[in-house]
């Protein structure tokens, strides 16, 4: 919400919004989502198998893992798999 002055014109905000790409945590590990099944499980999967083909360790793996399961809902599950490894 934007803030405004009493006579309700918008105020710009000192600070743009704009949306920055982050490094996954797993760079080396890649998923393909494009093109494939977008069913929550296959990702969740998908996601799974690669971190053990990438040789991250049970116990992160194991988190991330988790972390997927507790998503609320497609987008945050989408969020989470974005913030860990590389999507194409």
């Amino acid at each position: 919400m934007n803030p405004s002055t009493a006579t309700g014109d918008a105020v710009a905000t000192s600070t743009p919004r704009r949306h920055i790409m982050n490094t996954p945590k797993y760079p080396h590990v890649v998923v393909q989502l494009v093109g494939e099944d977008g069913n929550a499980f296959g990702i969740m999967g998908r996601v799974n198998a690669a971190l053990r083909r990438g040789g991250v360790p049970k116990e992160e793996a194991d988190a991330v893992r988790d972390s997927m399961l507790r998503a609320d809902n497609y987008d945050h599950l989408l969020q989470i798999v974005m913030a860990t490894v590389t999507v194409e």
